[in-house]
């Protein structure tokens, strides 16, 4: 029965991953309104005044940075808790064998590493003996140590695309 409870915690915790991810999405889509500024001009949200984020959006690449800066937090996030929520819950069950055989782990564990040292590969002494590492058609390699994590290598679409294989893989955990 504790099982079945901590499992329904976690698929929650993990379908709010999604929905954040979706948000973040969606935010973007709305700020990219070309009357969004217009919209936020002399707003606020629990007293905080959204006007300086509206002048903002009326520059081309003001526009820009705020979406990149959206999009890469929510993409930090996004792999940041969904290894945490899989992680835990594989431990408190004793399923933590069954995760670490997927072939996805490692590389998730690596970006997840990587997204929270300001997008940068940060390999410790273990990690050299796994890689590379390939997930799709994607090869972390030891002569990426240092080295960012760029949008090319793994995009927004690469992961959602991996958020996918989490939310199968968490239907067949006991």
């Amino acid at each position: 029965m504790i099982y079945e409870d901590l499992k329904h915690l976690m698929i929650a915790d993990f379908s709010s991953i999604i929905n954040n991810y979706y948000i973040t999405f969606g935010s973007i889509k709305l700020l990219n309104d070309p009357d969004s500024p217009n919209k936020l001009t002399g707003q606020s949200y629990l007293n905080i005044d959204l006007s300086p984020l509206a002048f903002n959006l009326k520059d081309k690449t003001g526009l820009e940075i705020l979406s990149e800066c959206f999009l890469k937090s929510g993409f930090r996030t996004a792999i940041r808790e969904s290894f945490e929520v899989i992680f835990e819950y594989c431990k408190k069950t004793n399923q933590l064998e069954i995760l670490k055989k997927c072939e996805w782990f490692h590389f998730l564990r690596l970006i997840r590493n990587g997204t929270a040292h300001n997008f940068n590969f940060k390999f410790v002494k273990s990690d050299y003996k796994l890689l590379p590492i390939t997930w799709k058609n994607k090869i972390i390699s030891k002569n990426m140590d240092e080295t960012a994590i760029t949008l090319y290598f793994f995009n927004y679409k690469d992961c959602w695309d991996l958020l996918k294989e989490l939310e199968v893989f968490i239907e067949r955990l006991k």
